[in-house]
């Protein structure tokens, strides 16, 4: 069978000045692209001893609770693959360019990954003996962390941590910084619910019990029963969940209650807008004062169709994106200032990921060969579209990263485009 070269396709698309300022897609493709490749990254080693320093936190199961229109054109630019890549020079506002880094050793980019992260000035992506991270200019690798079993994020979100990211490797939970270095570890029982906030790690095991880990150690601070399955979420000033039932607010150090309403919310997120919660029953988007649990004063967004079994995927001080992931599939984006609805998008999505800038979304395929639609944030317009995609999308700044398949070369090329 004759290879296909990778392919793709990108729209340019009308556009007006902007703002100013994570499932495993096509897994048996990547996994054909493991077995087919001898080559391609260093072998694996423990993930314990790959950083020091670094803390081992022991996770006793808990028995009870420590404490009680009209636009002009603009044109799309897409750099090749990480052996010939230039430098990106990144649109302004958004991230700052990212300083020169010596690569010594530099790593093997992997010949098959997935799950692509923008964290600080790289982007990280899972291989199959670790995590890989490349600078998010020059696509060369910058450094790996072994792993002795093949790497997930513990979340649909990213951290919320400026400097720290984490993954599930071998039963445990691994805390690492922009500098590849682990920071720490804890085992963890299966789970259902992660957040990696910027003061604590939220965890809900299958026992429905939620531990809080320090983010900067990995050292237990509490846990908690919440009666039943919830959704969990922090920020600087509080950790928070949600039940069928209501809302609660913890202190970040304690566990100790600090507010709660009788509000059930099948979602939350913390956003510098404030805690953004789904309710459950009566379909709405609400906004809560982090400190006194006070509902903000904003018209309430009701929508039945797009949010019976929707979740955020981001949100910030301007916006929140949420996905609808049951029948009919909806992308909707609001402003978190007025409780208004921006606009929405009748999508079969597999994955959104946004930004304050973009919102990408993954398309699924019956040949494991997605394609990519990118929007802007703030008016819904069709940014550019790509085809042959069979990573999830990462999103930094104005631009967008994806790993499209080199069946000749048998390898996922990681490549970025400019918006």
């Amino acid at each position: 069978m004759a290879h296909r070269p990778p392919r793709l396709v990108i729209v340019p698309s009308t556009r007006a000045s902007g703002r100013d300022r994570a499932r495993r897609f096509a897994a048996a493709l990547v996994v054909a692209l493991l077995a087919s490749c001898a080559a391609g990254g260093s072998g694996p080693s423990g993930i314990l001893d790959a950083a020091e320093p670094s803390t081992t936190t022991t996770m006793p199961r808990p028995g009870r609770s420590t404490t009680t229109s009209t636009s002009t054109t603009t044109s799309t630019t897409l750099l090749a693959s990480t052996t010939t890549a230039p430098s990106v020079a990144l649109a302004q506002p958004g991230p700052p360019a990212c300083p020169a880094r010596a690569l010594d050793p530099a790593p093997a980019m992997p010949a098959a990954w997935r799950s692509p992260r923008a964290f600080g000035c790289q982007v990280v992506v899972l291989a199959a003996d670790g995590v890989v991270a490349v600078d998010a200019g020059s696509l060369q690798p910058v450094w790996k962390l072994p792993c002795p079993s093949i790497p997930d994020w513990p979340g649909a979100l990213p951290s919320q941590h400026p400097t720290l990211e984490v993954i599930a490797c071998n039963g445990q939970l691994v805390g690492f910084d922009v500098d590849g270095q682990q920071r720490w570890s804890a085992p963890v029982r299966p789970s259902t619910r992660f957040r990696v906030g910027p003061v604590v790690v939220l965890i809900q095991d299958d026992d429905r019990w939620i531990t809080a880990l320090d983010a900067e150690t990995g050292a237990l601070r509490w846990t908690a029963d919440p009666g039943s399955s919830a959704n969990v979420a922090s920020d600087a000033v509080a950790a928070y969940w949600s039940t069928d039932l209501a809302i609660h607010a913890v202190d970040l150090d304690t566990g100790a209650d600090r507010w709660s309403i009788t509000t059930g919310a099948s979602g939350l997120i913390a956003s510098p807008a404030g805690l953004l919660a789904r309710t459950g029953r009566s379909w709405r988007v609400i906004r809560l004062d982090p400190a006194t649990g006070a509902l903000a004063d904003w018209p309430i967004v009701a929508n039945r169709k797009e949010l019976t079994w929707s979740d955020f995927r981001f949100a910030d001080e301007h916006a929140a994106v949420l996905q609808q992931t049951e029948d009919p599939r909806f992308v909707s984006v609001y402003d978190t200032q007025s409780g208004s609805k921006r606009w929405s998008l009748a999508a079969h999505a597999s994955v959104v990921v946004a930004d304050a800038e973009l919102v990408a979304v993954l398309h699924p395929s019956a040949d494991d060969r997605a394609y990519l639609s990118v929007y802007d944030i703030d008016d819904g317009r069709l940014l550019a579209e790509f085809a042959d995609v069979i990573t999830e999308p990462a999103v930094r700044g104005r631009d967008v990263y994806l790993g499209v398949a080199d069946t000749t070369a048998r390898r996922v090329d990681l490549r970025v485009a400019h918006l």
